[in-house]
């Protein structure tokens, strides 16, 4: 009989049901649990947000509770190495190759004027 040890890959277990938890976030629905990580993450734009970013997980809120930290940080990962959200690039929030004195940008009055994406304006 196999040791349960050979069996399981714990840390892989852990972050694949962190993982699982993306879908619920990406949903437009107005769960009430939600409030807890938009709070968090309120200054980064809410969670839904921040997921479509090209963000930086150990940039983001330091008294982001352990669940959430580790979310971000394994969806980073899986969103480098699928390409997911690639137009992510180019948002102007939250983006770690947009930033001033090595700090990720997030300004709440442009965002919500819903000025999201980087764009070049044509020459005249």
């Amino acid at each position: 009989m196999r040791n349960n040890k050979d069996i399981f890959n714990f840390p892989a277990v852990v972050k694949s049901l962190r993982l699982a938890w993306i879908s619920r976030f990406l949903s437009n629905s107005r769960d009430s649990w939600k409030a807890i990580p938009n709070h968090y993450l309120s200054t980064h734009g809410g969670l839904q947000f921040l997921l479509r970013c090209n963000y930086n997980a150990d940039n983001i809120n330091n008294n982001l509770p352990t669940f959430y930290r580790e979310l971000l940080q394994y969806f980073q990962g899986f969103k480098n190495k699928t390409k997911l959200f690639s137009y992510g690039n180019f948002l102007l929030w939250n983006n770690e190759a947009i930033t001033i004195e090595k700090k990720m940008l997030f300004w709440k009055s442009w965002f919500d004027k819903k000025s999201l994406f980087y764009s070049r304006y044509p020459k005249r």
